[in-house]
């Protein structure tokens, strides 16, 4: 609810037009500390779209895909242009200037035990996360 609520006050204030999907099954919960750093990713991840992406639409979304719950954010802004001070990474010791956000985002989602992928073009942004997947037994 939280992360539905995010979009929706981010979409009130802004010219983004945010879709919210949650697909992930209830027998899946996520840890207090999953809880946490994913909503602080998304709430990065659209703080980036809303503050350099000029997007039009921006989604994000939950899933279940094979064995991970796979947080996708994705925009049809304007990408992260080459000569930003920005750089595509999977790994923070890579040399090169990055925004913090991006990182910021890269490291909660590698504390988490995540995998953590960004890509850009002129045609807008992706980033996902894929977090191991924790079934709880149905009572």
């Amino acid at each position: 609810h939280a992360l539905a609520r995010l979009c929706s006050n981010f979409q009130k204030y802004t010219s983004c037009i945010f879709t919210y999907t949650w697909s992930v099954p209830q027998t899946v919960q996520l840890g207090k500390v999953q809880e946490i750093n994913v909503y602080r990713i998304v709430q990065e991840a659209i703080h980036n779209i809303v503050r350099h992406s000029g997007a039009e639409h921006a989604a994000v979304e939950l899933s279940v895909v094979e064995k991970n719950v796979l947080l996708s954010i994705s925009d049809n802004g304007r990408g992260i242009h080459k000569h930003a001070k920005y750089r595509m990474s999977r790994d923070l010791s890579e040399k090169g200037k990055s925004g913090i956000g991006l990182k910021s985002m890269e490291y909660r989602a590698h504390q988490l035990g995540a995998e953590y992928r960004i890509a850009s073009s002129s045609k807008g942004t992706r980033i996902e996360i894929r977090l191991p997947l924790n079934v709880v037994p149905i009572q």
